[in-house]
């Protein structure tokens, strides 16, 4: 049985290598589009070829329809200059991953 091991760190900088999967949970709506970028690369770096990112985020869909992740998205561009990303974002910004399910 394996032992679950939790570890902080500078997601930015880097992050700890050799885990089976990274759980970033509403981390990514708080940055910009550079920013999240960059913890996107810092943790690719560390990625073992069998590892698996995890992200739990809103998905903004297409269209004009109401969708309370729309509304979340203002209100991260207000607060703190991030933003909510649609699949196709998701998609097309994050080099060397490969989105496997929504």
């Amino acid at each position: 049985m394996t032992a679950w091991k939790f570890v902080s760190g500078d997601f930015f900088a880097s992050v700890p290598t050799g885990a089976d999967a990274y759980v970033l949970r509403w981390i990514l709506h708080d940055w910009s589009d550079a920013k999240a970028a960059t913890i996107l690369q810092s943790l690719r770096r560390s990625l073992k070829p069998t590892a698996r990112l995890i992200l739990v985020e809103f998905v903004v869909p297409e269209g004009a329809e109401f969708d309370f992740s729309k509304w979340s998205d203002l209100q991260m561009l207000v607060l703190v200059g991030g933003r909510e990303r649609t699949e196709t974002e998701y998609r097309s910004r994050a080099p060397g991953l490969r989105l496997r399910s929504v």
